[in-house]
């Protein structure tokens, strides 16, 4: 007499496959890290980083918002006419900028805004170093 095997076929449960994705999903939404934009005023880090050349193209502002093309006192926009005038004569000038701890950022802005329309794509900015040992 031939016994007949049954035949068992192998199935994976998925229905719970979908309760799992979607917990996954809830899971990194909550976990990531949202880029936010705060309205707070500009407060420079102290860093590290490159020496200042003297063929650098150096702005200054002050607490007054006075403008300052190396040690020459002048007006924003007569600056940024000295700057255009280097810039054509050394295209790869970069323009460091020293602006004090308390201006406010909308002088900051105008001048970023009047230096990217000159075509100053070389821009600094000179922020105070920390003494780190290690």
């Amino acid at each position: 007499m031939a016994i007949r095997r049954r035949k068992i076929f192998a199935n994976v449960p998925i229905s719970s496959m979908a309760d799992i994705a979607f917990l996954l999903l809830i899971f990194f939404m909550v976990t990531s890290v949202l880029k936010v934009d705060a309205d707070l005023p500009l407060i420079l880090p102290d860093a590290g980083g490159q020496e200042i050349k003297e063929k650098d193209l150096q702005i200054s502002v002050d607490r007054n918002k006075q403008f300052y093309f190396g040690n020459i006192a002048m007006d924003l926009d007569a600056t940024v006419a000295r700057v255009q005038e280097q810039i054509q004569l050394n295209p790869g000038a970069r323009v460091v900028i020293n602006a004090h701890d308390n201006l406010p950022v909308e002088v900051l802005d105008r001048l970023f805004e009047k230096l990217k329309r000159i075509g100053a794509t070389n821009i600094a900015i000179v922020t105070k170093q920390e003494n780190r040992q290690l």
